[in-house]
């Protein structure tokens, strides 16, 4: 039991928090470390206003928008828009029909631009029909004539085989005519065969002059041959010539009509489309546009509405941040920009294009934006941004303490 009260002993809690407070009092230096460890806290806070560079920034609203690649189509002359083939958003390639719009003219009128196009068409397909017929004419004369070229190759082939095959007989009957003279001067043979001997060679050279004047004349006939073909081939040229003249006219004169009648807007270049000005039934004029667009690898900017006690501070070519409220910058990041252009007068926020303001003033400020960025190619026209511009460094003392010195000013 002696062992246990030895081990465990009970005191009141008023003892030992009256105990502990006496063992600090006795501490000699307290105080002084107190007062000291305050003071060189209160010196470093003022070390650290007086040296930290605190960014005073100001931030400005604005809005994106192009320098370049903003296209808007127009008709040729007041017309009706009957077809729309794209829609707002649509991404379309140089040359693909966008819409079609018809002319404004009476019915009459109509009427008889219409039976004058059909005429037209009629006399077009009846004049592309003979052309074809022609053509096909013209390749069977063609292959006729190279057949009959081929069948004259072969026949003077044939004439030239004849004509040495007569000239080695007629080699042959001159030898026997020699030898039959010689043996005619020994007494050989009789007069009556060397007389048949002659006439065989006789014979033979007749064959050989008659063989020859043939092949000349089939020469002869194969070249008329050729130059009246050469003929048929350069009438039919000609013919052709003027038919594809005409048939041109009557394209051209049928586009006309047609483009007269309706006109067909097309894309000229690469982009998207942004805005159809009109719906079906809708009259244009030629200075009403009817489909806006942006071409592929448009340039952008940012216009910025900078109020006057934030206007003196900027600067051609001073850095800007841009956060795009359609992409916040906590996930895509900030753009980055200079600033271009400062107007050198305020103007009213409606004279600015501000939609949500009219009596206030501000400074318009122009601001290229940096291309290299992912996000550039994301922006579209008309996106609002807020912008942050650091105007100048202060330290954390003059910001704390600016108010004050500013009052004083006042006072003096």
């Amino acid at each position: 039991m002696s062992d246990q009260s030895a081990l465990f002993r009970l005191e009141p809690a008023a003892f030992g928090r009256n105990r502990e407070c006496k063992a600090f009092a006795r501490s000699k230096n307290t105080t002084a470390i107190l007062i000291y460890g305050l003071c060189i806290s209160v010196l470093l806070v003022l070390i650290l206003l007086s040296t930290k560079e605190v960014a005073h920034k100001a931030t400005m609203p604005g809005r994106t928008s192009l320098v370049t690649g903003d296209l808007k189509l127009y008709p040729d002359s007041r017309r009706r828009l009957t077809k729309l083939q794209v829609r707002v958003g649509d991404h379309v390639t140089a040359g693909q029909p966008l819409a079609l719009l018809a002319g404004l003219r009476s019915q009459d009128q109509q009427a008889s631009a219409q039976h004058h196009l059909d005429s037209l068409t009629e006399e077009l397909q009846r004049l592309r029909k003979a052309l074809s017929t022609s053509e096909l004419q013209h390749r069977l004369e063609r292959e006729f004539h190279a057949a009959n070229k081929k069948l004259e190759s072969q026949a003077a082939i044939e004439q030239v085989q004849e004509k040495k095959a007569v000239q080695a007989l007629l080699l042959l009957n001159v030898e026997q005519l020699e030898r039959g003279k010689r043996l005619k001067n020994q007494g050989h043979i009789s007069l009556s065969a060397l007389t048949e001997l002659d006439v065989k060679a006789t014979e033979q050279r007749r064959n050989l002059a008659a063989l020859e004047n043939s092949i000349v004349q089939s020469q002869r006939q194969s070249l008329l041959r050729d130059q009246e073909f050469e003929r048929r081939q350069y009438a039919q040229l000609e013919t052709k010539r003027r038919q594809f003249a005409e048939l041109a006219r009557l394209e051209r004169e049928i586009q006309r009509i047609e483009h007269r009648e309706q006109q067909t807007l097309v894309a000229p270049v690469q982009g998207q489309v942004t805005g159809v000005l009109g719906s079906i039934g809708a009259t244009f004029d030629t200075q009403q546009p009817v489909i806006s667009m942006i071409s592929e690898g448009a340039d952008y900017r940012a216009e910025l509405w900078a109020p006057s006690k934030a206007a003196g501070a900027l600067a051609l070519g001073q850095p800007v941040n841009l956060l795009i409220d359609a992409f916040p910058h906590q996930r895509h990041g900030m753009l980055r920009g200079t600033i271009a252009h400062i107007n050198s007068s305020p103007l009213t926020l409606r004279e600015l294009g501000v939609p949500w303001e009219t009596n206030r003033v501000a400074y318009g400020v122009t601001v290229t934006m940096d291309s290299s960025h992912p996000l550039y190619r994301r922006i579209k026209p008309g996106m609002q941004l807020t912008a942050d511009v650091k105007l100048d460094d202060s330290t954390l003392f003059e910001r704390l303490f600016d108010p004050l010195i500013t009052a004083v000013q006042r006072t003096l």
